[in-house]
């Protein structure tokens, strides 16, 4: 998915599509009903697909998370 623009910055739509699709580290934890602990520990081993280190924090993209459970689930 395509979010920054040549210029580095975003047009609506795709500040709407970033704003659905990344996640905190809390709302992750919240979405997959992870503690914090366990979800950093997986994250920082590359377990979770959409997982993303910026800097000292994470982000996590809602669609990759979603298809990582229904994959499993399959």
């Amino acid at each position: 998915m395509k979010i920054i623009k040549k210029e580095g910055k975003m047009d609506q739509k795709d500040q709407n599509l970033y704003m659905n699709d990344v996640m905190t580290i809390e709302e992750a934890m919240e979405y997959l009903r992870m503690t914090r602990k366990t979800l950093l520990k997986l994250s920082g081993e590359g377990k979770i697909d959409g997982a993303v280190k910026i800097g000292k924090q994470w982000r996590y993209s809602r669609r990759r998370l979603f298809e990582m459970i229904e994959g499993k689930s399959a």
